[in-house]
C-alpha cells in the first residue's frame, strides 16, 4: 500500500465515515457540518478510487490530487483566516456555499488534507 493510498484510506475512514456514523446516530443534528462530512466521505472515497490501477490504470490519481488539494487547501486557509477575522471579500461565503465549513477544527483538517493531497499530486513519479 502506497503512502498516497494510506492517506486517502485514513481520510475516508477517520474524517469521513466515523463522523458520518456519529452524525447518523444523532439523527444529523443541525449545525454539525453534515455537508462537510459528505465532502470528506466523498473526497476520501474518490481518492481511493482514482488511485486504483484498474481505473484508468491509476492515471487519474495526480489530477485528482491536485484538484482536491486546491479545493481543500483554499477552504482550510479561508477558515483559518476567518478565525483571525480577516476579511476575504465574500470568499468565505463561497466556501460555505459549496458545503465546506470554515469552523476552526474543520479549517485545520481541510488545510492538512488539502496540502497533503497537493504534495501527492505534485511529487515526481518514481521511474
Amino acid at each position: 500500500m502506497t503512502h498516497r493510498h494510506t492517506h486517502y484510506w485514513l481520510w475516508f475512514l477517520l474524517f469521513g465515515v466515523i463522523p458520518f456514523i456519529v452524525a447518523a446516530i444523532n439523527h444529523f443534528p443541525a449545525g454539525t457540518g453534515t455537508t462537510e462530512t459528505y465532502w470528506l466521505v466523498g473526497g476520501g472515497l474518490l481518492g481511493i478510487l482514482a488511485g486504483m490501477k484498474g481505473i484508468a490504470n491509476g492515471g487519474l490519481a495526480k489530477p485528482y490530487d491536485i484538484i482536491i488539494g486546491i479545493i481543500f487547501t483554499v477552504a482550510g486557509i479561508v477558515g483559518i483566516l476567518d478565525q483571525f477575522h480577516v476579511s476575504l471579500g465574500g470568499v468565505d461565503s463561497i466556501v460555505a456555499m459549496v458545503g465546506l465549513s470554515t469552523s476552526f477544527i474543520y479549517a485545520l483538517i481541510n488545510t492538512f488534507l488539502g496540502l497533503k493531497s497537493l504534495h501527492h499530486g505534485l511529487e515526481k513519479s518514481k521511474a
